[in-house]
């Protein structure tokens, strides 16, 4: 082979190594619907009306982050949305919702909430259900770098003497990674129920979770999850409490950067091949 040849062979194999460490990518997705508020009367014989009230919301929040980038947060409105992107990701999140306020729904609950109801003992009795008409997605994809997004509904409500309030949705959390051999490449999907003290503070009584993880070192390539979670609280107490409910979406991405030596290389290739067609032409 001519030293020309070895040349272009040389610079082509170079010039390609580039697009060969972007083809990594990783994406996540998480959404939540059907939100509902199943309030019970934890003992039907002690003559104590449940009663449970909204003091505040629903109010409904959207993030989305490129690490070391844009970010963007809305709020409030019954349809929003947030989105940031540039070459290598891209992050969205968004609240869509016919009807923010409470509805009433059928008093029946699936399975999985008279379950968690029934951890609080066999007697507890069903008395109301309402529904929360809206839907939430969290969602990003990166081919370099990294970036996270999330949405959330979150209400300020009080839950009376000798009432147990779940708030349940259906969930849906998936991760996809192009390998589980690529150092840096991951892809992460979260969704949580519950009750807390304050905004954004930690959790009172159960809450219910779900994830899904995949990327370096793990053994599924794209896992995906769907189903009905719970969050509850008892009040056992003889006095109304406080308490904040939310549900909660979140997505994160990471993909390798390009090492400065991948793009040197790159250069190297194509100023050889460039070198090469150079001389061919004269």
């Amino acid at each position: 082979m001519s030293l020309r040849k070895s040349f272009v062979a040389l610079g082509c194999a170079s010039a390609f190594v580039l697009p060969a460490a972007n083809a990594a990518t990783a994406s996540a997705a998480a959404s939540f619907s059907q939100l509902t508020v199943y309030v019970f009367d934890l003992n039907p014989l002690d003559n104590v009306s449940p009663t449970f009230s909204i003091l505040n919301g629903p109010s409904t929040y959207t993030y989305a982050q490129l690490n070391g980038g844009a970010s963007d947060n809305d709020c409030c409105t019954a349809n929003h949305s947030s989105s940031v992107s540039d070459a290598g990701r891209s992050m969205f999140a968004s609240v869509t919702s016919t009807a923010p306020t409470l509805a009433a729904g059928a008093l029946v609950a699936p399975d999985v909430v008279m379950t968690a109801a029934r951890a609080y003992g066999a007697q507890v009795s069903l008395m109301s259900s309402s529904v929360i008409d809206a839907s939430f997605l969290a969602q990003g994809s990166a081919t370099q770098n990294s970036g996270w997004s999330s949405s959330q509904a979150s209400m300020q409500v009080e839950i009376g003497a000798g009432t147990l309030v779940l708030l349940s949705v259906v969930a849906d959390v998936s991760a996809t990674a192009s390998s589980t051999t690529v150092s840096n490449l991951y892809a992460s999907s979260y969704a949580q129920v519950g009750f807390s003290q304050s905004f954004n503070g930690a959790y009172v009584g159960s809450y219910g979770y779900m994830n899904a993880y995949t990327g370096f070192g793990y053994a599924e390539a794209n896992p995906s999850v769907s189903s009905t979670l719970s969050g509850s609280y008892a009040n056992f107490g003889a006095n109304a409490v406080s308490l904040y409910s939310s549900a909660y979406a979140s997505s994160s991405v990471q993909a390798p950067i390009p090492e400065p030596e991948t793009y040197a290389l790159m250069m190297l290739g194509l100023g050889l091949v460039g070198w090469a067609t150079k001389r061919r032409q004269r």
